[in-house]
């Protein structure tokens, strides 16, 4: 199909729901999200059945996708499809790992209701039958808030904290970082991050009295003091915001390609326990 219909192609569509024998919430702590296996064959098959041009032009949209895990369906053995907590924690970073893929333009969850949306929703339904958030459509607010404009890279030391940052057209810059640790960790403020500027936090999610099981405790702009070392209680997400972030740039930024997919090696994030 590639190779005689590539110059009418303009999106390649993928589904992934990449928590596959997850059994529970506490894998999340020791194994990471990942949609390279389908994104490595999808790269493979333009590059061997598309021509340079279409290869190189032909962009992703994950249409479908969601923190279900699979295994054993249709028993569903694995980690329960409840609405949880724990899995809207888990789609927030698959959402984010998507936003940082160079060719990704959109990621799509499956779903706003489902078929027990009116009884005992589930991880399929965004919004309940009032039409308040479920965990599934905190975790698209909270990703569509903190993840605007350019995506740009983060790096940190410690692999239990997730983080990253966008920059949109005004230069507010955010920065979203994830303790997927049952423990507590503290994350610092290092090179490519204005300075002279303490951030505002913008939204905290955590588990609340029924732990990750539960529907989280979601708190928009909480008032908490940042200074350059976060603490990061367990299972705990976090949005910051620097409202002069467009002030200083990162020291090296590469280049721009398209709106979606400009990375920035010079922003960078040292943690510490």
């Amino acid at each position: 199909m590639l190779a005689g219909a590539g110059d009418v192609i303009d999106y390649l569509a993928l589904h992934s729901y990449p928590v596959y024998d997850w059994g529970r919430f506490e894998t999340f702590a020791t194994r990471h999200v990942s949609l390279g296996g389908q994104l490595r064959s999808i790269e493979n098959a333009l590059r061997t059945q598309a021509s340079p041009a279409d290869a190189e032009r032909i962009r992703f949209l994950l249409t479908e996708t969601n923190s279900a895990d699979w295994m054993g369906h249709p028993l569903n053995t694995g980690w329960s499809n409840a609405s949880s907590f724990g899995h809207g924690l888990v789609l927030v970073d698959i959402l984010a790992r998507s936003a940082t893929h160079p060719r990704m333009d959109a990621a799509l969850v499956w779903n706003t209701r489902w078929m027990n949306n009116a009884g005992t929703p589930e991880l399929w339904d965004a919004a309940d039958a009032n039409d308040s958030l479920l965990p599934t459509g905190r975790a698209v607010q909270i990703a569509g808030q903190m993840l605007q404009g350019l995506i740009l890279t983060v790096t940190t030391s410690d692999p239990a904290i997730l983080a990253y940052a966008s920059r949109d057209d005004t230069g507010t810059l955010r920065l979203l970082l994830i303790n997927r640790s049952p423990e507590a960790r503290s994350f610092s403020l290092g090179d490519g991050f204005p300075t002279g500027e303490k951030p505002v936090a913008k939204v905290r999610w955590q588990p609340g009295a029924e732990g990750p099981d539960g529907p989280g405790e979601f708190e928009s702009d909480p008032k908490l003091v940042i200074g350059d070392a976060i603490s990061l209680p367990p299972w705990t997400l976090l949005g910051l915001e620097f409202r002069n972030g467009g002030a200083r740039h990162p020291r090296r930024l590469s280049r721009t390609v398209h709106k979606h997919e400009q990375l920035a090696d010079g922003l960078s994030a040292h943690d510490r326990r």
